[in-house]
């Protein structure tokens, strides 16, 4: 933690202007940025833990230096004349309304993000309390495994992100609905592609993981409990991030906190009591159903709005 708090400059300008660059007309060398700072921690971590003997600090290390890299590559990027958006003088004022939008576009993955910490300490508490030290190692395996396609799912979302806000603005709503249905056929097909892999296999991908047979058993009851509606996932994910790349704040904020808060709490504080620690389990797929169904239906009500102020307008 010493290591990468220190290494926090470079890390989050290195992500900030990576995502600028990919949002200004620039995505395959955002890519060629993320796959270069991959491809050097790959590398440098095997040499710095086992080489040099520096343990976890080494990877910590290899992972800074990797983001350094890549912050390199990305400001040199910003600093060429044939660039879109470079750096120069009179770049760095502060505009009031600039940051505005941008503190209330990205309040809603901050909020989902702090609010999904809480949970986990919780979760792992319940997991504590009702299964043991196992039980928590079960549910590290399950995140994980979730955790892969969900990336792949948000890493969808943010290639979405600037065709959508470009074209949004430009008025053109027909090439928004049709990103928007191409994005969430995507991220169904990601998710359900993960929930057919773990429900058929649980235990040969929880086996990935460890060794210990009991753990094993654990992890796959869990991952197929968890999952059961994970293809719906997919979907939700997609369309939350939609309301993010149009601006509408509020609602974005609204379906971030919904699972979190709104299902998934109060289903660890209900569900155990009745089921132990298959309840909590139980209470991810159900929070993510109806954090589903919330999504589709605010993308509904926002939909028919859209249409009703669409015919007014030709009229």
């Amino acid at each position: 933690m010493q290591v990468i708090l220190l290494g926090t400059p470079v890390t989050y300008t290195m992500i900030g202007l990576n995502n600028v660059m990919r949002a200004t007309g620039y995505p395959k060398k955002a890519m060629l940025t993320s796959m270069v700072t991959v491809v050097c921690n790959v590398i440098l971590a095997p040499i710095f833990i086992f080489h040099f003997g520096w343990g976890i600090r080494g990877a910590a290390t290899a992972t800074v230096i990797s983001q350094f890299i890549g912050m390199v590559w990305v400001v040199s990027h910003f600093l060429q004349k044939t660039s879109i958006v470079r750096l120069q003088p009179g770049f760095w004022k502060i505009k009031k309304r600039i940051v505005g939008s941008i503190f209330s576009i990205g309040m809603s993955p901050f909020l989902m993000n702090v609010t999904a910490c809480a949970i986990v300490i919780i979760v792992n508490n319940s997991l504590q309390r009702y299964g043991g030290d196992m039980a928590v190692g079960a549910y590290g395996i399950t995140n994980r495994l979730l955790v892969l396609y969900v990336m792949i799912v948000i890493g969808l979302t943010m290639g979405m992100q600037p065709i959508v806000g470009y074209n949004f603005g430009a008025q053109k709503h027909d090439r928004v609905k049709a990103t928007l249905r191409l994005s969430i056929i995507a991220g169904v097909c990601i998710t359900s592609t993960g929930f057919i892999i773990c429900e058929l296999f649980p235990h040969a991908v929880s086996a990935i993981f460890t060794s210990d047979a009991q753990l094993i058993d654990m992890a796959a009851r869990g991952v197929r409990i968890t999952i059961a509606v994970f293809p719906l996932v997919g979907a939700q994910i997609v369309i939350s991030n939609f309301f993010q790349c149009i601006g509408k704040a509020k609602i974005s904020i609204f379906l971030s906190l919904t699972r979190q808060l709104i299902y998934l709490l109060p289903g660890l504080l209900i569900f155990p009591h009745y089921l132990g620690l298959d309840g909590i389990w139980t209470c991810m797929p159900v929070s993510d159903f109806f954090t589903f169904i919330t999504a589709v239906v605010a993308l509904w009500i926002y939909v028919k709005k859209l249409k009703r102020l669409s015919s007014h307008t030709i009229d």
